[in-house]
């Protein structure tokens, strides 16, 4: 396994102890706080910028600034615009026990990402 990749859950608790913010907003907002996690997750295994994912999103960079930066509340169509341009999947359900893993590895035959998903309950 390359060792810049960082398991998506390892950088999840990552960001739970050194984000004070993140912590609350993922008490507050758990689905969302999750979908950041993936995104950075998937935005630097695919190498992109802030400026090519609003690009591929049809929206400004200040918008993908703003999700990131968890200001306002996004709908539905930037979080799907924006999973599809680092390359994953907008996944939704009124089950709030299930969360989304993607499990991403290094040996995908080429692809710049495996499109693998696993959902467990908690």
């Amino acid at each position: 396994m390359d060792e810049r990749i960082i398991h998506v859950d390892a950088l999840e608790e990552k960001l739970l102890s050194e984000d004070a913010s993140f912590a609350e907003y993922h008490r507050l907002w758990k689905p969302l706080a999750k979908f950041l996690v993936d995104y950075e997750y998937l935005k630097g295994m695919n190498r992109l910028t802030q400026n090519d994912i609003a690009s591929r999103s049809k929206t400004t960079q200040s918008a993908i600034s703003r999700l990131i930066r968890m200001k306002g509340k996004p709908t539905y169509t930037l979080l799907h615009r924006v999973s599809e341009a680092v390359g994953g999947n907008l996944f939704v359900t009124p089950i709030g026990r299930y969360d989304g893993h993607t499990p991403f590895r290094s040996s995908c035959s080429g692809r710049k990402t495996c499109r693998s998903t696993t959902y467990q309950c908690h």
